[in-house]
């Protein structure tokens, strides 16, 4: 063989092995999608999802004004990250059904996905009628985008839709984006990103008598962020089925707390303050006196316009929870005490009714009303029954009290810490009773006996439906002091403290919330 020759098989042979790579790589779908991105202009990305009642539908020509910022929830600018392509399976038209005995035949356009560019004026499809998208219809049963987005249930609720499953990518209601744009029709637009539905939660009623105790807690985060939640699940083998957290009158309502609890099977409890949210805690400070926040003012309705609206935003939202309305009343060292800020005798129910009764022009009876005496120790002179409300304007009775030093010849009990105040309490009325705001310390030695006492008391207390434990710790100098005193309330201060609660708690009569996710 001669030296040309050989040199003219060499490159027959290369010539047919590049043929049969390119062969290869044409058969493979991503490359016939890349070659018809090429070809088709890219989809817009455009949203289609409508502020409007669940049967509203957007069509391709009713908006070609792009989302404001205010209404869209995002950036007007903003523009979706590409994601990769996908290819569309094709399957016989005319015998796929979507589920429910429909068959293609009868759905509003239905065409298999092509990848070709926009024919002449003349073959335009007919505009698409303005149908509900029929169950279980997908991208691939229509041929434009602005035919699928036409055909789509504008409901902000729904992730799914026609832009498939949700989650991270979900992108909030691009309705078959892949799809190749007709340039010969306006796209639409959205007037908000998607909206996840409310969590369903159990009535009013079933929260009133639950059918198992409340395991409550404070923490400095929740229901806000539940790091701490749920680090205290992992700890204890029971996720909490309660969560309270404090909110002042300089602060609106905020849904998202109560939002967030609800979406872990959590009763949430606001502790509601008739002062600012942050107040001064130095020595020279004193917390029970505000001029600006005085039981008369209250009567007189100059807050109204803020409690109105904070009960108009509670009703809007409509999930149920407790409100804890200016606890430890018959108390010293808060500006709603008949003691202290200048207030009178008889101020504090005058206050609370017409609070409640604002609730009640407002529509607003999803509200669990809670009230919250102090546990009575040194303050055995202070009639509840006075600070009491009545039993139309209370749902549950609360109770808040600490262990907070060993007391000689008296031993380290939950009895000895809060059985004078239920008898107490109980005197006044027969409702349902939440501890709404308890914890031991563990000065003295005495935190797991006390855990232990707690639960043994409470299985014999059938009226107690549940507790919230102050899971932190905390540095102050208590009334009457001058030096900073700490004192660790957490359940897990210790491996004794924790065992002790870990194994009371796993009783099935408590209830429990469920993790994320």
């Amino acid at each position: 063989m001669t030296t040309s020759q050989a040199s003219r098989l060499v490159t027959a042979v290369v010539a047919m092995a590049l043929l049969a790579v390119s062969t290869t790589i044409w058969r493979s779908p991503q490359a016939r999608q890349v070659a018809a991105d090429v070809v088709t202009p890219p989809p817009a990305r455009s949203l289609d999802r409508v502020l409007s009642d669940a049967t509203q539908l957007q069509g391709p020509d009713d908006s070609d004004t792009p989302p404001t910022a205010g209404s869209a929830g995002r950036s007007p600018m903003a523009t979706p990250a590409p994601r990769p392509k996908k290819p569309q399976p094709i399957r016989p038209a005319a015998t796929r059904t979507d589920g429910t005995g429909t068959s293609d035949e009868s759905r509003p356009v239905p065409v298999v996905q092509h990848r070709s560019t926009p024919g002449p004026a003349s073959q335009a499809p007919p505009a698409p009628t303005r149908a509900h998208k029929p169950a279980g219809a997908h991208c691939w049963d229509f041929r434009w985008q602005q035919d699928a987005q036409r055909a789509y249930v504008a409901n902000l609720r729904d992730p799914w839709g026609l832009d498939g499953a949700p989650g991270p990518r979900n992108d909030d209601g691009i309705a078959c984006r892949d799809l190749p744009v007709d340039l010969r029709r306006a796209t639409t637009t959205a007037a908000a990103a998607f909206v996840a539905p409310l969590p369903d939660t159990p009535s009013k009623a079933a929260l009133l008598q639950p059918a198992e105790r409340y395991f409550g807690v404070f923490t400095r985060q929740a229901p806000f962020v539940m790091t701490e939640v749920d680090q205290l699940a992992a700890a204890t083998g029971k996720m909490p089925s309660s969560v309270t957290f404090f909110a002042g009158w300089d602060q609106p309502f905020r849904a998202d707390p109560i939002i967030n609890a609800w979406r872990r099977d959590m009763l949430p409890i606001v502790s509601w303050e008739s002062r600012p949210h942050l107040t001064l805690m130095d020595p020279g400070s004193d917390n029970a006196v505000d001029d600006d926040y005085r039981l008369s003012s209250i009567i007189a309705g100059d807050f109204d316009p803020y409690i109105d609206k904070w009960a108009a935003d509670a009703r809007k939202l409509g999930l149920p929870f407790g409100l804890r309305f200016d606890h430890e009343m018959n108390g010293f060292w808060y500006p709603w005490s008949e003691l202290a800020n200048g207030n009178q005798a008889g101020e504090f129910v005058r206050a609370w009714r017409h609070v409640h009764d604002r609730f009640t022009a407002a529509g607003a009876t999803n509200i669990i009303w809670i009230w919250s005496p102090n546990v009575i120790g040194a303050l055995k002179d202070v009639s509840l029954r006075e600070l009491y409300p009545g039993g139309d304007y209370v749902d549950w009775l609360g109770l808040g009290g600490y262990y907070r030093k060993p007391i000689p010849d008296k031993q380290a009990t939950f009895t000895n810490t809060f059985g004078e105040s239920l008898s107490a309490l109980r005197a006044v009325d027969d409702k349902p009773i939440m501890l709404t705001e308890i914890g031991c310390t563990e000065t003295g030695g005495n935190k797991p006996a006390w855990i232990e006492s707690m639960f043994e008391a409470l299985a014999e207390q059938p009226d107690i439906i549940g507790f919230s434990w102050f899971n932190q710790t905390v540095t102050a100098i208590p009334i009457g002091q001058k030096l900073p005193v700490t004192n660790d309330w957490r359940i897990d201060s210790t491996a004794q403290a924790l065992a002790a609660f870990r194994t009371g708690i796993a009783d099935p009569s408590y209830g429990a919330g469920t993790p994320a996710g």
